[in-house]
């Protein structure tokens, strides 16, 4: 039906055609980062630059997985990919085990969207999930792929269509031209 669709010259609604802005993206939450032995803070993970990381605490004392990072989007998507760029400069703090949480309210989390281990790469890995509705996404990292306590991401890029404030649900499959 996509490749249909897409010969028609309609393409499916959330068919990964460009990442979301990050313009209006905070950081709501973070169990540590690493802002005096490095410049390393969390807001690393959308600043477009695959050259900077978030990383968390190591200096005065490691911090201890699993670190949470919630990022609150501005505004309510329809969200049906996660690419994750590893750090590019070593393989320090690259995630294993993850879980990601979508929320539209940063309070109720529900079960994860996903979760898996990376491989030990600094490839960009993608996440296809089913089409979410969120305005908040948390990742959590279980542990680094060395089986360690420490995380660094150098970005998170999102895939998906924004919804409008009056709606709550994904959208429909397909944009069409039918009456």
């Amino acid at each position: 039906m996509a490749l249909l669709g897409a010969v028609l010259g309609f393409l499916p609604v959330g068919s990964h055609a460009a990442a979301m802005p990050k313009a209006g993206w905070t950081v709501e939450y973070v169990t540590s980062q690493e802002t005096v032995g490095g410049n390393t803070p969390a807001s690393n993970v959308f600043d477009g630059n695959p050259n900077t990381f978030w990383h968390s605490q190591w200096f005065n004392g490691l911090a201890v997985a699993p670190h949470e990072l919630q990022l609150d989007l501005g505004t309510t998507y329809s969200i049906n990919q996660i690419r994750y760029t590893p750090r590019q400069d070593s393989g320090n703090g690259r995630v294993g085990c993850y879980r990601i949480f979508i929320s539209q309210d940063g309070v109720n989390w529900g079960a994860p969207a996903a979760e898996g281990v990376f491989p030990n790469t600094k490839d960009v890995q993608t996440i296809n999930i089913p089409a979410t509705a969120g305005r908040y996404v948390s990742m959590f990292v279980l542990n680094d792929v060395n089986g360690g306590s420490i995380a660094a991401i150098a970005e998170i890029d999102l895939f998906g269509d924004p919804l409008s404030p009056s709606r709550n649900e994904a959208p429909d499959s397909f944009v069409t031209n039918n009456p």
